[in-house]
């Protein structure tokens, strides 16, 4: 009773638990070791984020986009989007909403690609 602004309890610790526990037991997310780790490693990402104030769905589109970029595997160097290495401008625009609620426009290498897309008017 030293320390009365310490909780008796860990209620707050455990409802942060709650959501990813819960996820795997539902989403069936841990059937093997791999989906295990990989069901972690996107937790611990994707908390990390919104802990640094990261939108993480403009991150992970920024990151899908720069694994496309680089022949559909990650990219050679991952300083771009680790919140604590990132220069402030780019913090601040993976801060903001992604610029439309419907998908990004595709890249030109990506039209250039496939020949059955529409051309994007961009007058």
């Amino acid at each position: 009773m030293d320390h009365p602004q310490v909780p008796l309890d860990n209620n707050a610790a455990e409802n942060a638990l709650r959501g990813p526990v819960n996820g795997l037991k539902n989403y069936y997310g841990s059937g093997s070791l791999w989906s295990a780790r990989l069901a972690a490693m996107l937790f611990a990402t994707l908390q990390t984020l919104g802990l640094w104030g990261i939108n993480t769905r403009h991150w992970l589109t920024a990151y899908l986009n720069a694994c496309v970029d680089n022949g559909r595997k990650a990219p050679q160097e991952m300083a771009p989007f680790l919140p604590w290495s990132m220069d402030e401008a780019r913090r601040a625009a993976l801060s903001s909403a992604l610029p439309s609620a419907t998908s990004p426009p595709l890249r030109a290498s990506a039209r250039a690609s496939d020949s059955s897309a529409p051309a994007l008017d961009t007058s």
